[in-house]
């Protein structure tokens, strides 16, 4: 188990946004910005030279939101969020065309119940001081 801290953001007219306060899905009260994840991964080292090692591994995390993005179900009435800027950043599909596709209740996110993500990770070594394992 483990627990990962999230505060999703987006600019806007120049200015960064908290989007957790705004509750641009018309929540009744902000979502946590903490929740527990499942880790899943694998990795593997290897002794390449003496000192020097190789590494890599690869990381799945499964945590139990799915707010990481500010995104999960289905847009809202627009008329019932708290203010100016919740409305704005509650659908953004058309601030470049002109043609808002979020109707109230109509898909926002992509309707699974949580977020996941992934990493990669490369590493390279070197071991300064070494001692002797004792037997």
């Amino acid at each position: 188990m483990g627990v990962v801290n999230y505060n999703p953001r987006a600019k806007y007219q120049g200015q960064t946004y908290d989007l957790r306060p705004l509750m641009t899905e018309g929540q009744s009260k902000p979502y946590p910005n903490v929740a527990l994840t499942i880790p899943y991964g694998v990795g593997f080292k290897y002794n390449f030279s003496g000192k020097w090692n190789l590494g890599a591994s690869i990381g799945y995390r499964n945590p139990r939101t799915d707010y990481l993005d500010d995104v999960s179900g289905v847009y809202p009435d627009k008329s019932k969020l708290p203010n100016d800027i919740s409305r704005a950043l509650s659908d953004r599909s058309g601030e470049s065309t002109g043609t808002y596709i979020g109707s109230p209740g109509s898909q926002r996110g992509d309707l699974k119940p949580r977020d996941t993500y992934m990493f990669v990770g490369f590493t390279v070594s070197f071991t300064f001081v070494s001692s002797k394992c004792y037997y």
